[in-house]
């Protein structure tokens, strides 16, 4: 009985309100909850599927252009081009509130060297090839193991932000900042 009314319940928030949160309850893959929370949550989801890609067919937009995995600043971080990669962090710290630094992307580097990839931490595209979550990871994938290689991706086709999903995701941001700030 319990797992049928939680079936039906999932069933429900997927057609009624097109809730992304069925892709928190897929077991396939895990997101990132600030990725979540932040570019998914309170979102209409219409559709989406695991499938496999090559990171060539990855591609970025950034300001206005669509760029490849090669064109990107944290793959020119791992050429050598730190300028570039610090501007970049300076733009999403100061102008975005994200958390991306040097030292945390050494860290990510680091992570995978010691424990291997993680496909259940799945990059996540749009149906149009777009990175959503999983550039840095990406990049060092295409720096390790060239254009070629292949990786599981969850695509997605979200709608926008609906005013009811814009107030809802206001709530829960200022709602979250309080329990954080205690």
């Amino acid at each position: 009985m319990k797992y049928s009314f939680l079936r039906f319940y999932k069933g429900v928030r997927k057609v009624f309100l097109g809730s992304s949160d069925v892709l928190l309850w897929d077991e396939r893959f895990e997101l990132d909850e600030v990725f979540f929370n932040r570019r998914v949550k309170f979102r209409k989801l219409y559709e989406y599927e695991v499938s496999k890609m090559k990171l060539k067919d990855i591609k970025r937009e950034w300001m206005g252009e669509i760029l490849s995995l090669e064109d990107v600043s944290p793959f020119k971080f791992l050429q050598g081009d730190v300028k570039d990669y610090e501007e970049y962090c300076d733009v999403h710290q100061n102008k975005m509130g994200h958390d991306v630094s040097i030292v945390k992307f050494k860290e990510l580097i680091k992570n995978i060297e010691e424990n291997g990839f993680d496909s259940k931490k799945i990059v996540v595209v749009g149906y149009n090839g777009e990175i959503v979550d999983g550039q840095h990871r990406c990049c060092y994938l295409l720096y390790k193991y060239g254009r070629e290689y292949e990786i599981d991706v969850l695509k997605v086709k979200l709608g926008k932000r609906r005013l009811w999903g814009k107030i809802m995701h206001t709530i829960f941001r200022l709602f979250n900042k309080g329990f954080k700030a205690k």
